[in-house]
Order: C-alpha cells, then structure tokens, then sequence
C-alpha cells in the first residue's frame, strides 16, 4: 500500500506507478545524499543509475539537474516523483537544480528492482520537462 500523507496524487498510474507531488514547499535538502546523480547536459537514455536498498532502510536520492539547466534560459520550476509499487516516496523538495527524493520500502518487500521516475518543469512556455528514471533493487543482505 502507498503510503499518503495528504500529498499522493492519484490511485497507480499507468505501469503500477504512484505519482507524488507535495503540498507546500518541503526544504530538507541538508547534508550529504545516500546517492548523487547527475543529468548530462545532452539528452541520454538509459538508467542514470542503479542503487541497492535494504528493505529496512530509508535513504535519500539526489538527481542533480545542473549541467542540463545551465546551458538553458529557463529555470526548474517544479517536480514530480513516479515510483513502482514496492518503493514508497516519504519526500522530495527541489532546491535550485538539485531534486532529493526519500525513498522507503512498501511492507512485504523484499526482493526486486524498481524504477523511480523524476520529472522536471521549467517555468518557460510553453513548460520544458526533463525525465530522468533510475532503479532501485530491494533486497536483503
């Protein structure tokens, strides 16, 4: 089951996605990430990366948009999170270029790999949005 504090967007999704988006403006963006990742400048496919996560744990991801935004005239605006049923989004905040996602794991997970999708909005228009998708493998060691 999800987990909703108020601030879960829809019921799935397409794909076993839960889409989250915050109410208000979360601004925990402190210390250091479990995780860093960083958005070329040029469009890639593929993962950005791939993480491993204790089905215990709750750690934080950062999806770092700098080299992307700098070459652009707009600026990020806002961002939404999709995770794959099995993960749950505990928060995410934007500051700057820099996206940190809290990611936990749904009760009765323990073996499996999730993608979590992390799409940002410029404030230009019409609005430019910039996915980016990385995975997750939950599994006990």
């Amino acid at each position: 089951m999800p987990y909703n504090d108020g601030n879960y967007n829809g019921s799935g999704g397409s794909g076993g996605y839960n889409t989250f988006a915050p109410s208000g403006d979360l601004q925990f963006i402190s210390g250091r990430a479990n995780y860093l990742m960083r958005v070329p400048e040029l469009t890639s496919s593929g993962l950005l990366g791939k993480f491993d996560q204790q089905p215990n744990e709750v750690l934080d991801y950062d999806v770092d948009f700098t080299d992307w935004a700098i070459v652009r005239t707009d600026r990020p605006n806002s961002v939404t999170v999709a995770v794959e049923t099995g993960l749950v989004v505990l928060g995410y905040s934007l500051v700057g270029n820099t996206v940190r996602v809290v990611l936990g794991v749904g009760a009765g997970v323990v073996d499996g790999a999730y993608k979590v999708t992390v799409r940002l909005t410029t404030d230009s228009s019409p609005a430019v949005v910039k996915e980016v998708d990385f995975q997750v493998r939950v599994r006990e060691v």
